[in-house]
């Protein structure tokens, strides 16, 4: 319930494919029914529309009418004794039945500064660019708004948070049905190969690794030190990530299982990773550049947290959302 132009968008598949948005509030600018309230309880609304905030009595302002807060907002003494709270904790609730992962794919959460420069739908087209990737759809949310206030305020901060949801595991989900060709070696399998529950065993992978200045992993010696920022390196690899889909959709005949999907990304991943990639595997010649080989969960454990559970989720022939490991981002096509 905010004054300011915070938005919460929710993505509808419509029947020709399309993507279109669902606002679910926020946007708007304030809510009509707290109006009442917040004069009764003494507080004003100042500011013109887009910039509202609510005034307290003691001239403090708040850009929020409900919220968890101090008790400063929540108990206002007026000449009569206390009035009613200018801030409440009582959240505005909506519902919206879900349909599943192909009904709603995801839910995006913005902050006020990338309302005002994207409007739902824009949000939902840019969000809709990078399928189950939240880390490069919210990056590239993030840089649009950041564009749209150029010459504003050097303090503009551009917050947005995506929630995507998947199908269910064991289901039904067309994405799961096909199953690659067997691999021309076996994979090398551990103790650790096994995991509980009939999890993820042993993948192989190959990844566009980008570096940073502020990974926590030093340069080798010899090696130039990296001087781009975190921030240039996710639209480096958000690039890379268009570009593999342009080609996958200009495919003049649609891959039908995910071994086709590998074949049909080799030769653009290949000249990527040659271009972007600063990992030794991208010195290896043809389609095995990049090529991680089979990697174990204990090796995948080696990465981090931040990699293992992005890497763990994809099924063959799917890229990954942007990866964070020490070494620096990765972006990760599972081919087997």
């Amino acid at each position: 319930a905010l004054l300011g132009r915070c938005s919460a968008v929710l993505g509808e598949m419509e029947q020709a494919g399309r993507c279109s948005s669902h606002p679910l509030g926020g946007g708007s600018g304030q809510l009509t029914a707290d109006l009442p309230r917040l004069r009764s309880a003494g507080g004003k609304i100042v500011g013109e529309s887009g910039a509202l905030r609510l005034q307290h009595p003691s001239g403090a302002r708040s850009l929020v009418s409900r919220s968890l807060g101090d008790r400063f907002w929540k108990a206002v003494d007026g000449p009569g004794g206390p009035r009613l709270p200018l801030i409440m904790c009582t959240p505005d609730v909506q519902s919206v039945e879900l349909k599943g992962s192909d009904g709603f794919p995801f839910l995006l959460l913005v902050g006020s500064s990338v309302a005002a420069a994207l409007g739902p739908q824009e949000l939902v087209d840019v969000a809709g660019e990078f399928q189950t990737q939240p880390r490069a759809a919210c990056g590239e949310v993030a840089q649009r708004a950041l564009e749209a206030h150029a010459g504003a305020a050097a303090n503009v901060q551009c917050t947005a948070v995506q929630v995507c949801f998947l199908p269910a595991r064991g289901g039904d989900d067309k994405r799961r049905k096909p199953e690659p060709s067997p691999p021309a070696k076996k994979p090398k399998l551990s103790k650790f190969s096994a995991a509980p529950g009939g999890g993820t065993q042993s993948v192989r992978l190959r990844h566009i690794l980008v570096k940073y200045k502020d990974t926590t992993q030093p340069p080798k010696e010899g090696q130039p030190r990296i001087m781009r920022t975190r921030q240039e390196a996710e639209a480096m690899l958000r690039r890379a990530i268009n570009e593999l889909r342009k080609d996958l959709r200009n495919v003049k005949k649609a891959p039908k299982d995910a071994t086709e999907v590998v074949n049909a990304t080799s030769k653009r991943f290949g000249e990527l990773c040659r271009e972007l990639s600063e990992c030794e595997t991208a010195k290896k010649g043809g389609v095995a550049c990049g090529d991680m080989g089979w990697v174990t969960p204990e090796e995948r454990n080696m990465f981090g947290a931040g990699f293992k559970e992005v890497v763990d989720v994809l099924i063959p022939g799917q890229l990954s959302d942007i990866a964070v490991s020490d070494q620096g981002l990765h972006l990760v096509q599972r081919i087997a």
